[in-house]
């Protein structure tokens, strides 16, 4: 068993548990806040499921351009594949719903 911490401890932890969900905010808007208009279209295909090939298409582009629109999106969102990135960007958008 653990001894109690002392109480300017504790309000060490509690004054940082509060000071995180503020903090995360701030980075997430951050985070959105780089992201063109382009890339947050172009994330809300990838988030449904679109090949590279459809979204060209669909946006009237080269499958090029949105090969390195997506390159710049997991570099500014910091992941490595469209899994990842679908999950980060539904979870950004359940975040702003609530918010």
């Amino acid at each position: 068993m653990l001894p109690d911490p002392e109480p300017s401890e504790a309000n060490d932890i509690a004054n940082a548990c509060q000071s995180k969900p503020s903090k995360l905010k701030a980075h997430n808007a951050a985070v959105i806040a780089k992201l063109t208009a382009r890339e947050f279209q172009i994330m809300d295909f990838i988030a449904k499921g679109e090949r590279n090939k459809t979204i060209a298409r669909l946006l009237g582009l080269s499958e090029h351009t949105i090969k390195l629109h997506v390159h710049n999106i997991f570099g500014k969102i910091g992941v490595d594949n469209r899994t990842s990135a679908a999950r980060w960007y539904l979870s950004k958008n359940a975040q702003l719903e609530i918010e």
